[in-house]
């Protein structure tokens, strides 16, 4: 359980990096993340004490990482149990599945539970092999190559930027 907890938690962290990186360079994460009010909080975590991600839209229009949790964020999605995020995280079960199954809860509104799950599909999409994304998510948005390519390049440069 250990393994899988550090795994949870890695993972967390990279959709944290992955979120902030594409809310400054990708056209389709800013254009879901622009209705959504200067200081909106969002947080993914694992019940009851397990790893979790923060974040928080700053004026700039573009997410920052690691807020402290000093309120209630604005939306949470919650995995019940350890395994359940493992189950999505390894992508063996689609995030709509798990939903679905209520092995996650959303606390908040489903309209912006919806608008992030956008933002975290299209974050898959470039950041996975076309295969695995297939694991992960119900369906794929049919991306040109070249384009795919252009828009991972620019996200995976910002999320290994210093």
């Amino acid at each position: 359980m250990q393994a899988a907890r550090a795994y949870v938690a890695f993972m967390m962290k990279f959709i944290a990096r992955g979120l902030c990186a594409a809310s400054r360079v990708d056209e389709v994460v800013r254009q879901e993340l622009s209705p959504l009010p200067a200081g909106f909080t969002f947080e993914m975590s694992v019940l009851p004490a397990g790893p979790a991600l923060r974040l928080r839209k700053r004026d700039d229009g573009t997410f920052v990482s690691g807020e402290p949790a000093d309120a209630r964020p604005d939306l949470a999605i919650r995995f019940k149990h350890l395994r359940h995020a493992m189950a999505s995280f390894t992508f063996q079960e689609p995030t709509a599945r798990s939903f679905a199954d209520d092995r996650m809860v959303v606390d908040g509104d489903p309209a912006l539970a919806m608008r992030m799950q956008r933002m975290l599909d299209r974050l898959l999409v470039l950041t996975l092999p076309h295969r695995v994304a297939e694991k992960a998510l119900l369906r794929v948005p049919d991306l040109k190559t070249v384009d795919k390519a252009r828009a991972a390049g620019r996200l995976w440069k910002e999320m290994v930027a210093p």
